[in-house]
């Protein structure tokens, strides 16, 4: 009997190397890496992109009663990292002072705001090509998960626009320390629900991590070359004028919609191949 492996939306976390244990790095060192992809902008690592989020909204000095506007039917894990902070809201308003623009699984996304109003682009499951623009939606921040994009246990990047804001979330991480049982459950939580809970409930707060997650973060940021052109090569075969889309955009999309026709549906849904559904 075949046992057949299940998709998901994205790449399933991969745990560490044995390598990784014994390498030594810091997030200043994988800061420089992704800096030499894109010279033209200031990342910072995170334990995850929505600790990375709650670290923004706190910099910018939201509180309470400041009004967070994301797309609606967006993850529970969103509204809640917003939650810690400040209040989400779906529907468009005067009083809103950030806006959350979700760039779908890789596709660019546009969404028109008055120039008052700060704008993060969610960019967590989007692979970009080095050199490319970041900020595509105008955005003073966005947002990137490393699990999601490079198949890592742990991180989240927050790419700034400038140099200050930079330091700024730095500073926040640094106040925020280091949680090796946080990471740990993480690495826990392909295999236990219960491990997986307890990493939700506490993440959006976090900021660094340890060692031996950096330097997996690090051996697979070296990587991006590769996964870019391994990606390229996928969508040229699939259609090249989307291969041609993904360069024209500087993004690479980690999943493609498709009309469900009912011979797909037949195929693909009666078996369980895809767990996020079709």
């Amino acid at each position: 009997m075949t046992i057949r492996k299940s998709i998901f939306l994205w790449p399933d976390p991969q745990s560490p190397s044995l390598g990784d244990v014994f390498r030594r790095t810091s997030a200043y060192e994988i800061e420089d890496l992704l800096r030499s992809y894109w010279p033209e902008i200031f990342p910072v690592l995170f334990s995850s992109a929505r600790s990375g989020l709650t670290a923004i909204l706190q910099h910018l000095g939201l509180s309470r009663p400041d009004l967070v506007w994301c797309p609606p039917y967006s993850s529970h894990c969103l509204f809640e990292s917003i939650g810690r902070v400040a209040t989400p809201i779906t529907e468009q308003s005067n009083k809103v002072q950030i806006a959350l623009i979700y760039h779908q699984w890789g596709f660019p996304g546009f969404h028109q705001w008055p120039e008052s109003v700060i704008i993060i682009e969610d960019s967590v499951d989007t692979l970009f090509l080095p050199n490319a623009d970041i900020f595509s939606a105008g955005g003073c921040f966005a947002i990137q998960s490393l699990p999601k994009v490079y198949g890592c246990v742990c991180g989240g990047v927050v790419f700034c626009r400038n140099e200050k804001d930079a330091q700024a979330l730095i500073n926040i991480r640094k106040q925020r320390g280091i949680s090796r049982i946080q990471t740990l459950l993480r690495m826990l939580s392909s295999r236990s629900r219960s491990a997986y809970l307890y990493w939700h409930g506490a993440e959006s707060l976090r900021g660094g991590l340890p060692n031996t997650a950096l330097c997996q973060i690090l051996r697979k940021v070296n990587m991006l070359p590769k996964f870019v052109q391994n990606r390229l090569d996928f969508l040229s075969d699939l259609s090249p004028s989307l291969a041609e889309h993904a360069k024209n955009t500087g993004c690479i999309p980690s999943n493609l919609p498709i009309i469900v026709t009912p011979k797909i549906k037949k195929i693909w849904c009666s078996n369980g191949s895809f767990r996020a559904g079709l």
